[in-house]
């Protein structure tokens, strides 16, 4: 049945309700678990359950349990609510346009000959306003025209790809932005293993297959296409588990594994420029474009000099430092351009915090800003001023810059950076190559850069490891390696650097919550159990949710620790909703974590937060003051946080944490010395002493191209 939109009673991350009328006049509720984002005046074809729904008056109405709702062009007839809508129009005018016009509104509001006609019909005798008005209704019906020609040639594009068996909307949607346009289903039906970039092999290499067979290729297994689509097939793993770049022989073993020819695919990548290749590394062109730009920017800000004519005594502030941590911050006021490299323990707080009073002391600004809200936190409490996420660093500076390119105020709340800011990026190590592609650029010629990580750490979440690349060249990198007095004595710091030696750590075993590295010993299929018993004692000590971080090695864990924790909170009779997939039930005070990076909403993959409201929904993220509602979008990625893995676990930091020494085959050295790391108070290791063995022994390193684009740029 046909339903024209007039009101949109919800919109949340579940779904979305809306009210409209059919053609007859009789008026219908749409109840759809789907976000589809309707506005007054679109026309669905909607089918489902129909049922009543009773309201708080005791009012029945129709309504429908939608299972489709699909976007249809609107008739001149149904145009009403919609120009009611628009500045100056409302109800009046826009039925003088339907009785003038009747069923032919849409063609007479669609040619431009009849501008002076529709004038006369919305403003009778008042030649000046009807055009002005008419301009605007022929303005905005060319814009609504354009989205909705664009939103249904992309429900149609989805429609054909569950047809065909992709019925995985997230992969969808990333196909439809690769091909880009509104005939995406006829281009993919030209080049259907552009499916190789989104969908996994085996079922990529099947339908694209049938796509080509139904097309009339006689022999699709030896189409050409099939050769580069194994190409970005492996591209699609590799880029996965971070990489930028692979050596030529694991390529074609990967390749091999698709059952195509590895030379001839290659050949075909190459040609294609699917895949690049620099020295001895082959490369994805996506990835190889942005450690371009990367290195091209670090390199700018490196080549500027000094903008102070001179410096001013700093002594008093370098005292109580170390020699190390002294040396450090008087050769990082002489550059544009620094790295402050330190392990754990080392002194990196100290140093940072001596370092922002010797700039401001010779007239400078400081930006502090870092990974996660935790540790952004602690580094506002540490050096007194104030510091951010980099996703809100970002958001502010592009919103910036957006307001000076309209010519329009900028509030002074939004952070700004001048030939005289040094801004300092905390938890360095983090952060990936696409926000390094985003921040570099809004560093002005003259504002310094010093990052400040620990190469020892896992690298970042997404792509690259582009700290680590940086210290490993050794350019402008200060080192603190003098582990200091106050936390030799600390079991956290002490077996952290036996890890990172690669030493062997054997902790005391655990006797409840206190202070200390200690390891619960257990097999792997009773660390789920011993987990919860840790939790009792979590909550016997007042341990809040804040307070506690729980680490798993793999993604399934986290997914059960999370379904089992939500299954425990609805058992207890919590007042919930459901936020996405990976989040299906929070309640408040349930920690969540983002899912993906969006930095137009101030979020960043990991970073955490709690939910402190339900209707509506808002979050609490980490280093934030006030709780704040995000969009939909965002609300569907987020993810429980009851268990989380490593990765994600970085820039956070808690109390007491809990370490699970699950799925041991991939766990390595930086995995655990990450780990161990995020505690403060109390780690405790559940597993078996020899799978905490077999971490030490392994280490881990990502492939990139980065060092070589550095040295070219």
């Amino acid at each position: 049945m046909q339903v024209l939109v007039d009101t949109i009673l919800s919109e949340h991350a579940g779904g979305v309700i809306f009210s409209g009328q059919q053609p007859d006049g009789q008026r219908l509720i749409v109840k759809l678990a789907e976000r589809i984002f309707p506005a007054s005046g679109d026309l669905f074809e909607v089918s489902g359950t129909e049922g009543t729904y009773t309201d708080a008056r005791g009012i029945r109405h129709r309504q429908i349990e939608a299972t489709t709702a699909d976007r249809l062009r609107t008739s001149g007839r149904l145009l009403g609510p919609w120009l009611q809508t628009l500045p100056g129009i409302g109800p009046e005018r826009a039925q003088r346009l339907l009785d003038r016009f009747g069923p032919d509104l849409l063609d007479v509001l669609d040619d431009p000959t009849r501008l002076t006609d529709i004038a006369e019909a919305l403003a009778p005798g008042r030649s000046a306003t009807g055009i002005k008005l008419a301009s605007l209704v022929m303005a905005r019906l060319a814009k609504r025209q354009t989205a909705e020609a664009n939103a249904i040639a992309e429900g149609e594009f989805y429609r054909n790809l569950e047809d065909i068996g992709v019925s995985d909307r997230p992969a969808a949607r990333a196909l439809y932005r690769l091909i880009g346009s509104k005939d995406a289903w006829a281009k993919l039906q030209r080049h259907p293993y552009a499916l190789a970039g989104v969908v996994p092999w085996a079922k990529a290499d099947h339908l694209a297959q049938r796509l080509l067979s139904t097309a009339g290729v006689s022999d699709p297994g030896q189409h050409p296409d099939r050769l580069i689509g194994a190409c970005d097939a492996v591209w699609r793993d590799i880029l996965d588990s971070g990489d930028t770049a692979a050596q030529q022989d694991e390529f074609e073993a990967r390749l091999a594994k698709l059952r195509v020819d590895p030379a001839a695919a290659l050949q075909a990548g190459l040609a294609a420029k699917r895949v690049l290749r620099r020295g001895d590394l082959l490369r994805p062109p996506g990835a190889a474009a942005l450690e371009r730009r990367v290195a091209t920017e670090i390199n700018r800000i490196r080549r500027v000099g000094s903008s102070f004519a001179h410096e001013p005594d700093i002594h008093h502030h370098l005292t109580g430092l170390t020699d190390e941590q002294r040396t450090a911050v008087v050769e990082i006021l002489c550059r544009r351009f620094a790295l402050l490299q330190g392990f754990a323990g080392t002194g990196k707080t100290t140093t940072m915090r001596a370092l922002v009073a010797a700039h401001e002391a010779r007239g400078g600004r400081v930006i502090l800003a870092s990974l996660a809200g935790k540790a952004a936190l602690r580094l506002s409490r540490s050096t007194g001023r104030l510091a951010t996420t980099i996703a809100r660093l970002l958001h502010g500076l592009t919103k910036r810059q957006q307001l000076v390119g309209q010519g329009r105020a900028v509030p002074d709340l939004l952070p700004f950076i001048d030939s005289q800011t040094m801004v300092i990026i905390d938890e360095g190590s983090m952060v990936d190559l696409v926000a390094w592609s985003k921040l570099l650029p809004l560093i002005p010629d003259g504002a310094s850069l010093v990052i400040v990580g620990d190469v020892a750490q896992l690298p970042p979440i997404g792509l690259g490891c582009v700290y680590h690349d940086l210290v490993a060249a050794n350019d402008d990198v200060l080192y603190l390696t003098q582990v200091q007095r106050q936390a030799a004595g600390n079991d956290i710091v002490t077996g952290a650097t036996q890890v990172r030696q690669g030493q062997p750590l054997r902790p005391p075993a655990y006797n409840g919550i206190q202070p200390g590295l200690t390891l619960l010993e257990c097999d792997d299929d009773e660390q789920l159990v011993a987990l919860a018993q840790l939790r009792q004692d979590c909550t016997a000590a007042q341990i809040s949710n804040d307070d506690l971080l729980v680490i798993a090695g793999l993604r399934q864990t986290c997914r059960d620790i999370n379904q089992a924790m939500q299954d425990q909170r609805r058992q207890q009779g919590a007042v919930g909703t459901r936020l996405g997939p990976q989040a299906a039930f929070v309640s408040i005070g349930d920690p969540v974590i983002c899912g993906r990076n969006r930095y137009d909403e101030a979020l960043m993959n990991g970073l955490m937060g709690s939910v402190a409201s339900i209707e509506p929904v808002e979050i609490l993220l980490d280093g934030e003051v006030e709780p704040r509602a995000l969009s939909p979008e965002a609300l569907i990625e987020m993810q429980s946080a009851w268990g989380i893995t490593c990765h994600r676990a970085q820039g956070s930091e808690a109390r007491i944490v809990i370490v699970l020494l699950d799925g041991t085959r991939i766990l390595t050295r930086r995995w655990l010395y990450t780990a161990i790391t995020r505690g403060i108070e109390q780690v405790i290791l559940v597993g078996s002493q020899q799978a905490l063995e077999r971490c030490i022994e392994r280490d881990d390193e990502r492939t990139t191209a980065f060092a070589m684009e550095l040295a070219a740029a």
